[in-house]
């Protein structure tokens, strides 16, 4: 299409998994804003990454605003805090009704924090435990990478 929309994305939290991320949908040609509270999380990204790189809050919905979170058709969430990824979860849904809200929550008990709004919990300990039940099932005796 001649005047496709640009695909927009925020990710918030630049851990080695969201700075990874950030470069996963940029590559993927989404206009990416990473966003963290600490400015050295963004010497994590791609060397070849050319989105924007704000530093600040985004549990605060003036900052979100400000980024255009409202014309975003992903949201990624993954800070270190689940409580804080809840929480941009849910502003994103309330607030901007992003239509692809993805988190990580660390502890699989706090996924009752957001039930109900439809977003996608990227559980590492969940992940984890699944690959080590079927690396067990299927009796591996040698080292795996995972």
């Amino acid at each position: 299409m001649l005047f496709e929309r640009p695909k927009i994305a925020v990710v918030a939290g630049l851990s080695r998994l969201g700075a990874r991320i950030a470069g996963m949908l940029y590559d993927a040609g989404y206009h990416v804003t990473a966003i963290d509270l600490d400015a050295e999380a963004f010497r994590k990204l791609p060397e070849h990454f050319s989105g924007f790189q704000i530093e600040g809050d985004a549990t605060d919905i003036e900052t979100l605003q400000r980024l255009g979170v409202q014309s975003a058709s992903v949201l990624v969430a993954v800070t270190e805090d689940d409580n804080r990824n809840s929480l941009i979860a849910q502003i994103g849904r309330r607030i901007f009704n992003v239509s692809n809200i993805f988190l990580r929550l660390d502890d699989p008990e706090k996924e009752k924090l957001i039930r109900g709004l439809n977003v996608n919990v990227i559980s590492p300990t969940r992940l984890s435990i699944e690959k080590f039940d079927a690396l067990l099932a299927s009796g591996a005796k040698e080292p795996v990478n995972v």
